[in-house]
């Protein structure tokens, strides 16, 4: 690459830069971004691990965020940290990867380099970065195998459906080239071998450690919805064509076989998550698996032209597949409706509700609410704290909640009726649906948001 395309490069990747940002500054957090805020800035770090096992995900996140929110950092550090993450991915992917300039062009503009790992502050702009790091790391896997499975032990900490991608990885190189010195027809030296084997004993040890903190309690909110079920079935049907045709393409011309088994046991992880235990499949996870399409480029490209699938017209044909993974899972049309949305109204409405109560209520008032998950988007803005009369406690002191509709209407219905509401009277009831009830005073309703995060605030009589 000459001096004037260096250039050309490092200045579409400032605009690159320039865009994602003011997308971040755009974007209001809500609950599912909110959530990790609370529990890295008011848990204890026991409390904040223990935490997988109810929510169903590992803490690296929350972990991250923790020293910046203990230090009290604002809010937005989350999202600078997010951003951070993620353009050190899309630094990765831009200017230390092999694939070609064209390529590397479409895929940074779209997502999920764009806008839904970045303005969102979860746990998913991690496995990016990760998967970016051991994309570059890949082609000298052999030379630092240690290192290598250093990357691969932070993985399964990002994100669940990350675990097959983790399996994908350690199959085709820890125990591939094991179970080839254990038949004695391996060509790596003693040294290297001795390296295997302490990479796999440390990707097992953090892939123990990561399912034994994920397992236990039951969060009602993680659970299999029959309603999106056919849904989910049709989305399994796309990823699993589309992985089928790679997979079939690397045998019958016998290149990249390992790589494609990488994503397709990483592919096959997720079907078995989606039918078998939840299928809320949300954009965030539907680009994952276009994800794993530019992980598979990466990767890919990292082998010399001849040594690629189909030879020169490899990265050709990933890139249509990458696009081809964008449209069938609906991932490049949602992606681009939330963005346009994000920028024309709220996506959450919890700021909203904050700076009412910052503005018309006194320091002394106290304001309660019946449903802490949604609620818990406006603490971060609020001066007074939202005590749950469900919970009985403070919102930020909650460490197992869900959204059981019928516990709260069945709370309200309790705490409302008879004389029970006079300890009450006087509070504010902030709540995230309408209520008509003859206690309560309408005192305001924020504008409408994206994800149901539409707040009405009450005054008890």
């Amino acid at each position: 690459m000459n001096k004037k395309q260096k250039i050309v490069q490092i200045g579409i990747f400032m605009i690159y830069l320039a865009l994602n940002f003011y997308l971040m500054l755009i974007h209001e957090p809500w609950r599912d971004e909110i959530f990790p805020y609370i529990a890295a800035k008011c848990w204890s770090p026991i409390d904040v691990i223990l935490l997988g096992r109810f929510d169903g995900n590992p803490m690296l996140w929350q972990m991250i965020l923790m020293p910046f929110l203990k230090l009290g950092a604002p809010l937005i550090t989350i999202q600078l940290i997010s951003f951070f993450f993620c353009s050190m991915a899309a630094y990765l992917f831009y200017f230390k990867t092999e694939a070609g300039f064209l390529i590397k062009n479409i895929i940074l503009f779209t997502c999920p380099f764009v806008y839904t790992y970045s303005s969102f502050a979860r746990s998913y702009v991690l496995a990016l970065f990760l998967l970016m790091v051991i994309g570059v790391m890949y082609k000298n896997r052999y030379e630092k195998p240690v290192l290598y499975s250093l990357a691969i032990c932070f993985l399964p900490f990002t994100h669940v459906m990350l675990w097959g991608m983790v399996a994908g990885l350690v199959i085709t190189f820890h125990i591939y080239e094991l179970f080839l010195v254990v038949r004695g027809q391996s060509k790596l030296d003693r040294s290297t071998i001795n390296k295997l084997i302490i990479g796999l004993v440390m990707t097992a040890i953090a892939s123990i450690t990561a399912i034994c903190f994920t397992s236990g309690e039951k969060n009602n909110d993680v659970k299999l919805e029959v309603e999106s079920y056919i849904e989910t079935i049709v989305y399994c049907l796309a990823m699993g064509i589309i992985v089928s045709v790679l997979l079939y393409i690397a045998i019958k011309v016998k290149k990249n076989i390992k790589e494609v088994s990488i994503v397709a046991i990483a592919v096959g992880f997720q079907f078995i998550v989606y039918l078998c235990l939840y299928s809320g499949i949300i954009l965030q996870r539907r680009i994952l698996f276009c994800l794993f399409i530019v992980t598979l480029i990466v990767l890919v490209s990292s082998y010399k032209a001849e040594d690629q699938i189909l030879a020169s017209k490899s990265q050709k044909l990933l890139l249509v597949t990458y696009i081809a993974a964008l449209i069938f899972t609906s991932s490049l049309l949602d992606w681009g409706k939330m963005i346009i949305t994000d920028i024309s109204s709220n996506y959450s409405s919890a700021s909203e509700m904050g700076e009412y109560i910052n503005e018309n209520l006194d320091d002394n008032d106290k304001v309660i609410c019946c449903s802490s998950v949604i609620e818990q988007s406006i603490v971060p803005y609020s001066k007074i704290r939202i005590y749950d009369i469900r919970y009985q406690d403070y919102i930020e002191n909650i460490t197992r909640k869900d959204r059981n509709l019928d516990e709260i209407t069945e709370v309200l219905y309790v705490e409302f009726n008879g004389d029970s509401y006079k300890k009450y009277s006087g509070q504010y009831l902030v709540s995230e649906f309408e209520i008509n009830h003859p206690l309560f005073d309408l005192v305001y309703v924020t504008s409408p948001a994206m994800v149901n995060e539409q707040f009405w605030l009450y005054k008890i009589d």
